[in-house]
């Protein structure tokens, strides 16, 4: 057990991930300091997160996959038979607390994220996940109160099945944003059992 500490969380530092690894559920979350890059030369590094991995990253950190050399994400949750994954603020002040999950050109396109809960991002990168001529499948998820977008496409290739995106949140003032998702120049997108509800703007646009 690492609980029962005046500062429970287990501390990371952010930087570079070039070798895969596996991050292990434990009695308490890790918090991310600084941004963390999944990536590579040659093959993709592989960054697997078990069921009940919490994830709690400072204002202004998110993670980066595949942003210019290869990168992996597995997110191994399952939100109806164990906790799921989280990825949320270390500081929670509501939608914006943190940028989200960003992947790139360079992401593998095994990467699978299932069985997660990712809220209140979308600091600076301007969605809960921002795929950029990506290859990603979601599954079993739930993406909420971010702001911006809920899920941001472009030019990518994405799965989604069983995901609810809702409480999207328009960014101060503005009328052009706030969907839980928004697809461009993404033709390759196949959905199943998707809910978007609650948003400041369109479900999808």
């Amino acid at each position: 057990s690492f609980a029962g500490n005046d500062v429970d969380p287990i501390l990371v530092l952010g930087g570079t991930l070039s070798e895969d690894v596996t991050w292990r559920a434990l009695d308490v979350p890790y918090e991310i300091t600084t941004d963390v890059y999944v990536q590579k030369d040659n093959d993709p590094a592989v960054l697997t997160l078990e069921d009940g991995v919490r994830m709690l990253f400072a204002t202004n950190v998110g993670m980066y996959v595949g942003n210019g050399n290869m990168g992996d994400l597995v997110v191994d949750g399952d939100r109806a038979l164990g906790a799921g994954v989280e990825f949320g603020p270390a500081t929670d002040n509501g939608p914006g607390s943190w940028k989200g999950l960003y992947f790139g050109s360079k992401t593998s396109s095994t990467t699978d994220l299932s069985g997660f809960v990712l809220h209140d991002a979308g600091q600076t990168i301007n969605a809960g996940v921002y795929l950029n001529a990506a290859t990603v499948a979601m599954s079993d998820c739930l993406v909420s109160d971010n702001v911006w977008y809920g899920l941001y496409s472009y030019d990518s290739t994405v799965s989604i099945e069983d995901c609810t995106f809702k409480g999207t949140k328009a960014s101060s003032g503005s009328m052009v944003n706030g969907d839980g998702l928004f697809f461009n120049y993404s033709n390759a997108v196949t959905m199943s059992g998707v809910v978007s509800t609650g948003n400041e703007r369109y479900p999808v646009s």
